[in-house]
C-alpha cells in the first residue's frame, strides 16, 4: 500500500521521478521508519507470563510502551484438585490453558514461564558490602555451602 502511494506520488511529480532512485528508495524507507515507530507506539511489545502452580494457572500480560513497562492484564484460573502422592497429571493443566487463551483472547507468542518445585533452590543470606565482582566471585566460591546440587552443572543467578 505505501509503495502504490510512493507510485503514484512519483508519477504525478515528474522531478521526483527524474531524480535517482536512491532519493525514492530514501523516501520509501523514511516513511517505513515513522510508520513502524508510530506502529510501535500505538501497538506496544507484549510478553505473557505464565506460572503453573499446584493450584491455579496464572498469567500476567505484560507490555513495554514509551519506555515503561506496565502489567495489563492478569488472568487466574483453578485446576482441579489431585492427589500429591500421584504423579502429576498434564492434561487437566494443558486443558485449563487452552481454555484461558480461546476465552481471553491472548494472541502473543512472547512466553515467560518459570521452573518449579524441584527445579529450583534459593536461599536469603546476609553479606557484607561488596563490588560486583567481588560478590560474583564469593557466590562462585561458597554456593556450594548453600546450594544442595553442584554448582557446576547448575545456573547460578542473583
Amino acid at each position: 500500500m505505501l509503495g502504490l502511494f510512493l507510485k503514484k506520488l512519483c508519477y504525478k511529480n515528474p522531478v521526483i521521478w527524474r531524480d535517482s532512485f536512491i532519493k525514492i528508495s530514501l523516501t520509501y524507507s523514511v516513511v517505513f521508519a515513522i510508520f513502524t515507530s508510530m506502529l510501535s507506539t500505538f501497538f506496544p511489545k507484549k510478553y505473557l507470563g505464565l506460572d503453573i502452580g499446584n493450584s491455579a494457572v496464572k498469567i500476567a500480560e505484560v507490555a513495554g510502551f514509551r519506555n515503561r513497562i506496565a502489567v495489563t492484564r492478569l488472568i487466574k484460573a483453578q485446576l482441579p484438585p489431585q492427589d500429591p502422592e500421584q504423579p502429576r497429571d498434564m492434561s487437566p493443566v494443558a486443558l485449563t490453558l487452552q481454555l484461558m487463551v480461546q476465552k481471553h483472547q491472548l494472541r502473543d507468542k512472547r512466553v515467560c514461564s518459570n521452573l518449579s518445585g524441584a527445579y529450583v533452590a534459593s536461599r536469603l543470606f546476609t553479606l557484607p558490602a561488596m563490588t560486583h565482582d567481588e560478590l560474583l566471585a564469593y557466590i562462585r566460591n561458597h554456593a556450594y555451602e548453600y546450594f544442595p546440587a553442584s554448582v557446576n552443572i547448575n545456573e547460578v543467578e542473583f
